[in-house]
């Protein structure tokens, strides 16, 4: 079996990006606390994260201490990427540890209106 990340319709993921790579873009209005997508993969621990190869590693979202979601093979790689680039002015991010949902102003004055169109992004996260 395949594990995979839920993207919204109203999303499109791994869209040639003009912030970095491929992104997570909107293709239709998204409402604030939307569910934009929902990061699937495998839970490892640290040991077994740092024992993948790069790309892989590259999957990783961390959700408790010493524990993240990550594909485990590159099969694995397209349906667990969410493709989300970093900005330091995001309109979404993780409600919980995986649920990944439209900014409202209880996580940053960044967005106060719904997601219109365009690149979806996070804030910088430190490294594990």
């Amino acid at each position: 079996m395949v594990v995979s990340s839920y993207i919204s319709p109203k999303a499109r993921k791994g869209v040639a990006s003009a912030i970095a790579g491929r992104g997570l873009v909107a293709v239709a209005p998204i409402a604030r606390d939307e569910v934009v997508a929902i990061k699937g993969g495998h839970i490892v621990d640290t040991a077994t994260l740092d024992s993948l190869p790069e790309l892989l590693r590259n999957t990783d979202v961390q959700i408790a201490d010493g524990f993240y979601l990550a594909a485990l093979n590159e099969d694995e790689y397209e349906p667990v990427m969410l493709f989300v680039n970093h900005s330091c002015e995001p309109n979404v991010g993780f409600a919980g540890n995986i649920v990944l949902v439209a900014y409202g102003n209880y996580f940053s004055s960044y967005l106060q209106r719904k997601i219109i169109g365009g690149p979806l992004t996070q804030a910088p996260r430190p490294p594990h």
